[in-house]
């Protein structure tokens, strides 16, 4: 951990502390949040966290691993993207840490995000309420169906958080409305769970899809008809869409084209 975190440290800051509409997601977060737990308790990670939730909840089949995990925890091979080809089924726990160390199960997981975000977990009310406040307002990659909370995501009704190591992608999420839960995970680091809530989700009719959700984020919204109207843009070529031939500017020139109400 101390490894991490020095890493990170070396490293300049993105943005200032506090500046407005600005939020990036950060591990290193996690990795400290995981050394103030063995400083408050007296108890490494691990312990803590079996004792205060793996065990207060009766999970018996998550464990939180500190290294290299064992064979008899049956794994299956790990890879890090397609086609498959790099074996990354030893890579050690230790580089995820209170980050994402963990391995469960599908049952387990639904006892804990239930446990999690209904408040079972807390003494104090006011946490959860913390929990679900947005970690940043206004930040362009967001919008009312997709935004971060202080303690995890909020994703068309759902509530959860995902994760990606060496080997593994996860998207696990609990729908409060209707008490869905939604476990996704994968064996390679490239595979595409972060859009699975989405994806059944929206089979199940409780959220709309991925793509109804990315076209509506600020920073990624294609622009309308409407939006053009009135607006010069300065093009470095163009597509004559009846012969759909690429027309390109003589000596480095630009075309300008101008778009008008009347559809001129």
């Amino acid at each position: 951990p101390q490894e991490l975190v020095a890493q990170a440290a070396s490293q300049p800051l993105l943005f200032a502390p506090g500046t407005e509409a600005q939020w990036a997601y950060s591990n290193t977060g996690y990795i400290m949040l995981g050394q103030i737990i063995e400083q408050v308790t007296g108890k490494t990670y691990i312990e803590a966290v079996t004792e205060r939730v793996i065990e207060r909840l009766g999970m018996q089949n998550t464990v939180l691993v500190a290294a290299v995990p064992p064979a008899e925890l049956g794994l299956t091979t790990q890879y890090i993207a397609s086609p498959f080809t790099v074996n990354s089924s030893s890579w050690n726990f230790s580089q995820a840490w209170s980050a994402g160390n963990a391995v469960s199960t599908p049952e387990d997981m639904a006892i804990f995000l239930r446990a999690y975000y209904t408040g079972a977990l807390y003494q104090n009310p006011e946490t959860l309420a913390a929990m679900m406040t947005p970690a940043a307002v206004g930040v362009s990659t967001e919008s009312a169906d997709f935004y971060y909370l202080h303690g995890g995501y909020y994703k068309g009704g759902f509530l959860g958080h995902g994760g990606q190591t060496l080997g593994t992608e996860s998207d696990v999420g609990y729908h409060p409305a209707t008490d869905t839960v939604v476990v996704t995970w994968a064996n390679s680091s490239e595979s595409g769970t972060g859009r699975g809530i989405y994806h059944i989700g929206h089979a199940l009719g409780i959220t709309p899809t991925w793509d109804e959700v990315y076209l509506n984020l600020p920073a990624f919204r294609q622009p309308t008809v409407q939006d053009l109207i009135g607006m010069t843009l300065n093009l470095s070529n163009v597509l004559i869409g009846s012969t759909q031939e690429p027309k390109e500017p003589v000596d480095g020139s630009t075309y300008s084209v101008t778009f008008n109400a009347d559809g001129s």
